[in-house]
């Protein structure tokens, strides 16, 4: 069983494509605190071939639509979101023209998000259902895989049901449970009765309680305008308190669109898969093992199978036998921790942090993982709290690395530079942990920062002024004030410094700094210094950089 953290971050993109309600335009407006639902059964004729009209009289070709929006958020105890993800997309229904009770249903304009990095899903879901006395049931997703996220309509539409004065066992987050519903006027309630909730890894991750916030709205004949919805959840164990908030948004829209019967066929959604991502070389199996597929990924490079050897690893161990695997495997260990990276899931993100630090785990592998970290390509703030606080922790010996891989962050992850900017920024402004601070900028790839660091290529602290070359050699419009520092403190470490970042990134220098450097070159002694001089005025070394700075 995976620990607490490694599965709380995968609700928040699960449950965004498996909690669903709905909302609209306006009039009457119903509140309660579960779901409220004052659609009536149907009594519109049948008018046409296919279909017949549904909740709106205003719509003459029988179709209904909504638009829908599901934000799912992760926050800590102290009420800091960790993760975020949206699920959005419009859906219309129309009725068959022999049974009315039978709707045909397509979804579009389908797309998931995780921290603002799209999900591979199909933009498009043709599905059938049922709708009997005010409930929904014997939905027909057409063979689409069970554990696409798009499943999550047949809960969408079990949340739209109801009977009333009578017990109705529905869906919920977590299991089935029994609501009774009563009817005032233009709103219907539902009240909780019961549980009926497997046992399962929510079950284990210690619920403390619920709350669920609903409004419903309703047009003249009773049927659904709106529906908008807050459901949040707060776990608790030995590691801490979290809560899970959903809100979700289901609106009315005029949408012309032409249905053709035939999308509706048996199994037309069989091929439509969770992700579309290349298949490994080899499956782990009983053919070919764990052990077989990491000599495999040694031996040749093969991104897919290292995916797959990263989700075999989220799949089979827990984080306390991942890190007895490393430390069981040195030769393997890196190879591990880049299989994990590779797999820019949720789930292996919380694993990473959370064997950082962890007891068992040795300084290389540390270091290993919070570079990973840093490489992700699909960081939560989650992620890049933990790296934060690692980077101000002055007693640890991983602040460094943890800093430089805030940096690396905001290049490898792209909706996270903001807030890497803000990280750094503070630091600079701090004065804390400066020269590190501008490698870091260097490696988030970003010019945001560069007009404040400019000062440091004039720093009188070595290592900073060190750093700030790096930052800033292969900037040709900050190359003067660089070349300044340098032939102002004529220093062996700069030099080597500068002489490096030229020759491995092949840079050009300005006519008028290459006269100025000249002239320090032939009036120097420094032997050093001179020799570094040559290899910028006169380059015969290739001396190359990493692109990262660890």
């Amino acid at each position: 069983m995976r620990k607490f953290l490694l599965f709380s971050l995968v609700l928040v993109v699960f449950f965004s494509s498996l909690y669903f309600t709905q909302l609209g335009d306006k009039e009457t407006v119903i509140t309660g605190k579960d779901i409220s639902n004052n659609a009536q059964e149907m009594s519109e004729p049948v008018t046409n071939l296919n279909i017949t009209p549904i909740f709106n009289e205003e719509n003459e070709d029988g179709k209904y639509s909504y638009s829908f929006l599901v934000a799912s958020s992760f926050f800590d105890d102290g009420g800091e979101r960790l993760s975020h993800s949206e699920f959005k997309g419009e859906l219309t229904f129309f009725p068959d023209f022999t049974d009315s009770s039978k709707w045909y249903s397509l979804a579009q304009s389908i797309s998931l998000n995780n921290e603002g990095n799209p999900e591979p899903v199909s933009e498009a879901l043709p599905f059938i259902t049922y709708y009997r006395d005010n409930v929904f049931s014997d939905t027909d997703l057409l063979g689409l895989p069970s554990d696409n996220p798009l499943s999550a309509f047949s809960f969408l539409l079990s949340q739209l049901s109801y009977q009333s004065n009578a017990e109705l066992q529905l869906l919920s987050v977590s299991g089935e449970r029994w609501y009774r519903f009563s009817e005032a006027k233009d709103s219907v309630v539902r009240r909780y009765l019961m549980d009926h909730e497997p046992q399962s890894e929510l079950v284990e991750m210690g619920l403390l309680g619920e709350q669920d916030d609903w409004q419903l709205n309703v047009d003249s004949k009773g049927y659904p305008l709106s529906v908008s919805a807050l459901n949040s959840r707060q776990f608790g164990n030995e590691q801490g308190r979290f809560t899970l908030e959903q809100a979700v948004t289901f609106k009315r829209i005029n949408k012309a669109i032409a249905f053709d019967l035939a999308m509706f066929a048996d199994g037309a959604n069989q091929g439509l898969l969770m992700a579309e991502k290349a298949a490994p070389s080899r499956k782990i199996d009983a053919s070919f093992t764990f052990d077989e597929a990491l000599k495999t990924l040694k031996g040749q490079y093969d991104e897919a199978l290292a995916v797959e050897v990263g989700f075999y690893l989220l799949d089979n161990f827990t984080v306390e036998e991942m890190i007895a695997l490393l430390e069981d495997k040195p030769h393997f260990a890196s190879l591990l921790v880049y299989a994990l990276q590779k797999t820019q899931a949720p789930e292996a993100e919380v694993a990473m942090v959370e064997m950082i630090g962890a007891e068992g785990i040795d300084q290389q592998n540390e270091h290993r993982l919070l570079i990973s970290l840093g490489r992700f390509g699909n960081s939560s703030q989650f992620g890049l709290d933990s790296l934060k606080a690692l980077a101000a922790d002055k007693e640890s010996h991983l602040q460094n690395t943890a800093l430089l891989s805030v940096g690396s962050v905001g290049k490898y992850t792209e909706h996270m530079s903001a807030s890497v900017n803000d990280i750094l920024r503070e630091n600079l402004e701090s004065g804390e942990n400066v020269g590190m601070t501008l490698l870091a900028v260097k490696n988030s790839a970003s010019d945001e920062l560069l007009a404040k660091a400019e000062q440091y290529l004039t720093s009188d602290d070595e290592g900073t002024q060190a750093a700030a070359i790096k930052l800033f050699a292969s900037k040709p419009e900050y190359q003067d004030t660089l070349v300044n520092g340098l032939v102002g403190k004529p220093s062996a470490k700069l030099f080597d410094t500068f002489a490096r970042q030229l020759n491995g990134q092949d840079i050009e220098l300005a006519a008028h700094n290459r006269q100025r450097l000249t002239q320090l070159y032939s009036a120097i002694d420094h032997p050093v210094v001179k020799k570094r001089l040559e290899q910028v005025l006169f380059p015969d070394e290739d001396d190359t950089m990493l692109a990262d700075e660890f």
